[in-house]
């Protein structure tokens, strides 16, 4: 389920391999119910042919959000590729995405990624580094139907984080 997903990504101490064996639906209006690689944690979600699909009307930003020194690797080893994640926004009026990279790790080397934004508010964006390393290896990204919505975009907090770095 997605709350045990959530629980698993935000407990786990090293290294942690998921590997799904079914669909996750998660439809809410909660908020603060990202899922949150911690700092100096490492996930390694495989897809396996299977989807994560979160429809909010909360006020959260994003699918995953990856934490300073943290590590996310994303793909699907599945034959078909089928594997998807899917990010139904909320009533965030800002900077949502299915993955926000603030500091840490991203790689993604398979599967299909979208954002959608029904409710038409701010900017959307299927990947969204303001900080840390995002290396994209493979996959499609979609964010035809957001609201003013981008594939990538890289913003920079000079306050806090080293300038994002993306690679494609």
């Amino acid at each position: 389920t997605y709350k045990e997903l959530k629980e698993i990504m935000s407990t786990v101490y090293d290294d942690c391999s998921i590997v799904l064996q079914d669909d996750i639906y998660q439809k809410d209006n909660k908020n603060d119910y990202e899922l949150i690689v911690p700092s100096n944690r490492k996930v390694y979600l495989d897809l396996n042919g299977y989807g994560i699909t979160r429809e909010t009307q909360g006020n959260d930003m994003g699918l995953f959000r990856v934490k300073s020194d943290a590590k996310l690797h994303i793909f699907d080893s599945s034959g078909a590729q089928t594997g998807f994640c899917t990010f139904s926004e909320g009533y965030s009026t800002y900077n949502k995405a299915v993955f926000h990279n603030e500091g840490g790790s991203l790689k993604i080397t398979g599967g299909y990624y979208e954002i959608l934004s029904p409710y038409q508010q701010g900017d959307c964006s299927v990947i969204r580094t303001t900080s840390g390393i995002t290396e994209i290896y493979g996959g499609t990204f979609d964010s035809s139907t957001a609201w003013g919505g981008d594939t990538i975009s890289v913003g920079h907090d000079a306050y806090f984080y080293e300038v994002p770095q993306v690679y494609i």
